[in-house]
């Protein structure tokens, strides 16, 4: 299982997509951070993300409405969706994308 010590309920910060469908979960512990994406046409882009670590680190929405994600001085990564805060309730719903993909993405 591919980051156990990570990728848990309690380091879910929240979600892009439709809480009901397939969201993407974001996850941050300290300096550590990391996503679930649970559905994407790209099959290899499915999966646990490398755990990355950076200071700098925030998800927010951009201009356009949609997340974006900065850190090492840039955006890095652009959501298809906005950024949603996962309050206690909706972190049981989210948790269920730990057990359902425990493994890395092959991208």
């Amino acid at each position: 299982m591919y980051e156990d010590g990570f990728y848990k309920r309690s380091n879910i910060i929240g979600y892009t997509g439709d809480i009901n469908v397939n969201p993407t979960v974001y996850f941050k512990n300290g300096n550590k951070f990391g996503r679930i994406t649970q559905y994407h046409n790209n099959k290899n882009n499915i999966g646990r993300n490398l755990v990355r670590i950076a200071a700098d680190y925030k998800i927010y929405n951009g201009p356009s409405g949609k997340a974006l994600e900065f850190y090492n001085g840039g955006v890095r990564h652009n959501s298809r969706n906005p950024f949603k805060t996962a309050g206690w309730l909706e972190k049981f719903k989210l948790a269920k994308a730990i057990q359902r993909f425990p493994n890395q993405k092959p991208k």
